[in-house]
């Protein structure tokens, strides 16, 4: 497997993301692949734990505009604690996008 450097996700070097998300789908992973194909413009927000994540476009708007750093791997990926939430969806709104909370 290639590696990537922090910047450099699957995202960016494969067109075709969707139809193949992840390295490895998990029930989490599968349900945020189902929301984004039934919503592509809109910032997903997953809950994981007592976090809220984000990949790639999702983790790509969070990272421009909320100023959120990469989390390390070859996926687009990044969060914040649930705890920032409100202020964090706030300020996504306030600059136009639409945000989907999957919380189950």
């Amino acid at each position: 497997m290639k590696k990537y450097k922090l910047g450099q996700h699957y995202h960016h070097q494969d067109a075709d993301w969707l139809k193949h998300p992840f390295p490895t789908m998990t029930p989490k992973k599968q349900q945020w692949q189902q929301v984004k194909e039934a919503y592509p413009k809109h910032v997903l927000l997953m809950k994981i734990g007592k976090f809220y994540e984000a990949f790639h476009s999702c983790a790509d708007v969070l990272h421009e505009q909320l100023d959120r750093p990469f989390m390390e791997g070859i996926v687009a990926h990044t969060g914040f604690p649930e705890t920032q939430l409100s202020a964090h969806r706030q300020t996504l709104i306030d600059k136009g996008y639409k945000v989907i909370e999957i919380r189950k």
